[in-house]
């Protein structure tokens, strides 16, 4: 192969493996949402006080209550279990909490279930960090959930936002999808 050819072939590879990976990504939907939930300890695990003064909370159990919706008004409402692992130093306020979830959810007249995690940090008794639900079930299969939650530590109201990822491949919704079922049809 002589040198221009090969300068063509490395040209037209290179784009191509640009443009292939931007093509699948392209095609995946973004929703974002937001609301509030409410949560309730159903049991405060183990707790014990280390020689340094911070505060572990072991398996302490927490149910909520979400309720949120899209740009669009389309609600987002669910219950979710909450296994945390927390260490605070009561004095300053400071600390970080670990948490495994589990999650049972509508959108619209989507529903399904959701497991994930998230991690946050304590700073003055008030919390934020991240969430991900990285597998959706029922109708939310192959979908992703992720975003932001901040509250008061103790407290029993938190706020998040968020974004659904529901991955590109041929599925897409049409611009003229009138409901969620339209979506929700994509997926069967």
């Amino acid at each position: 192969m002589n040198r221009r050819n090969l300068t063509l072939f490395a040209t037209v590879l290179v784009v191509g493996l640009a443009v292939v990976p931007g093509n699948a990504w392209a095609q995946t939907i973004v929703i974002p949402n937001y609301g509030t939930e409410t949560v309730t300890t159903v049991d405060p695990g183990r707790q014990f006080t280390d020689a340094d003064g911070i505060t572990h909370y072991r398996g302490l159990i927490q149910a909520s209550q979400i309720v949120g919706q899209d740009a669009d008004g389309v609600t987002v409402t669910g219950t979710a279990v909450y296994v945390n692992n927390i260490n605070i130093d009561m004095v300053t306020g400071d600390g970080d909490i670990s948490v495994k979830m589990s999650t049972e959810s509508t959108y619209g007249d989507l529903s399904g279930a959701w497991r994930g995690s998230a991690a946050l940090t304590i700073t003055g008794f008030v919390f934020d960090g991240s969430f991900n639900y990285s597998r959706g079930s029922g109708d939310f299969d192959g979908w992703h959930w992720q975003g932001s939650i901040s509250g008061v530590f103790g407290g029993t109201e938190n706020l998040w936002d968020a974004d659904f990822h529901i991955p590109g491949g041929g599925k897409a919704a049409a611009t003229e999808a009138e409901t969620w079922s339209d979506v929700k049809s994509l997926f069967r």
